[in-house]
C-alpha cells in the first residue's frame, strides 16, 4: 500500500500579454483593457480566483479563462480616474489536494498611469549645408513651472503638409531621452515636423505646432557666357550672365594657372559676389 502526501501549496505567475513599458521593472499600463496570463506552478482542483486592487479601493474579482491545464488568461480594466498609482494582484488557488495557495512569485505588482504628459514648450528646425536638417525642442513642463518628468520618449512626424491631427500616422522617428535630431530628407522640397511626449505607460501628449523649412540641395546651374579681359591699367576682369532657372543668391570667383576642371580643394579668388 502506498500514498502520496501533497502538502505544497499551489504558486502563480503572472505576466503581460501585450507590450508593455516598465519602470523599476514594473509594468506600467495606461487607460484600456489589457490582458495577463497565469502560469500555476502545478494543476488546480478549480478556478482560481484572482482579485486587482488600486489604492485603498476594495479588491476587485477578474474574470479568468482556462487555456491549458495550469495555464489561465484575465482581463481587467484600466480607467482614467485611477490617476497614477500602484496596484496588486490577490490570488487564492487550490490544488487537487486541497492545499490552498495565495502567494504570487512574479506579477503581483503593476502601477497605472492615466495621466498623459504636457506639450513640448518650444520646438525648432533649421536648415543647415548639404541638405541636413537640424530638429530640436525643450522639455515639456506642467503648468505650474516645473519640468515634466513623466517623459519616456518622444515622437517625431514629418510630412510634406500641415495636418490638424497625427491619428493614424506612425511616427517618422522615435527619439529616447534626447532634445533632438538630424534629419537628412531624400528630395528637395517643403517639410513641416512636429513632435510630442509618451510617458511610460504610453500616454500620449499633444502634438506640438508643425514647424516647416525648405530643403534645396541641388546645385544652381552654371552661369552662362563667361568672359575674361584685361584692362588697360591691367587688371583681369570678368563678366557673366547668370544661369537658367534659380536666381543663384551669390557667386564665388575662382583662379588658376592650368585648366580649372574642379573647384574641389581650391579656395575662392573673389566670394559672395551679389546677384545682381
Amino acid at each position: 500500500l502506498s500514498c502520496v502526501v501533497d502538502c505544497t501549496p499551489p504558486t502563480c505567475q503572472i505576466r503581460s500579454v501585450s507590450k508593455i513599458r516598465r519602470f523599476n521593472n514594473v509594468p506600467v499600463y495606461p487607460i484600456g483593457q489589457h490582458e495577463v496570463a497565469l502560469f500555476f506552478s502545478e494543476e488546480l482542483r478549480e478556478s482560481p480566483r484572482l482579485q486587482l486592487r488600486f489604492r485603498k479601493k476594495r479588491e476587485e474579482t477578474v474574470n479568468l479563462e482556462k487555456l491549458a491545464p495550469k495555464k489561465y488568461r484575465a482581463f481587467f480594466k484600466v480607467d482614467k480616474t485611477l490617476g497614477e498609482c500602484d496596484g496588486h494582484f490577490l490570488i487564492q488557488a487550490f490544488d487537487r489536494a486541497g492545499n490552498e495557495g495565495t502567494i504570487i512569485t512574479r506579477g503581483d505588482s503593476i502601477r497605472a498611469d492615466t495621466i498623459k504628459p504636457n506639450v513640448v514648450r518650444q520646438m525648432r528646425v533649421a536648415l543647415m549645408p548639404e541638405g541636413k536638417v537640424r530638429m530640436e525642442w525643450t522639455p515639456a513642463y506642467r503648468k505650474d513651472g516645473t519640468l515634466d518628468k513623466s517623459a519616456d520618449r518622444f515622437e517625431v512626424f514629418r510630412t510634406i503638409r500641415e495636418l490638424k491631427t497625427v491619428e493614424g500616422l506612425s511616427p517618422y522617428r522615435i527619439v529616447d531621452h534626447q532634445l533632438g535630431i538630424f534629419d537628412w530628407p531624400k528630395a528637395d522640397g517643403e517639410y513641416r515636423y512636429a513632435v510630442r511626449v509618451v510617458d511610460r505607460g504610453g500616454n500620449e501628449g499633444p502634438i506640438t505646432k508643425w514647424a516647416k523649412t525648405y530643403v534645396d540641395k541641388s546645385p544652381p546651374a552654371a552661369p552662362l557666357n563667361l568672359t575674361v579681359r584685361q584692362t588697360e591699367t591691367g587688371v583681369v576682369e570678368l563678366s557673366w550672365d547668370p544661369p537658367e532657372g534659380e536666381k543663384p543668391l551669390y557667386y564665388n570667383a575662382y583662379i588658376d594657372d592650368v585648366p580649372i576642371r574642379t573647384i574641389a580643394g581650391l579656395s575662392a579668388m573673389n566670394e559672395r559676389i551679389p546677384y545682381n
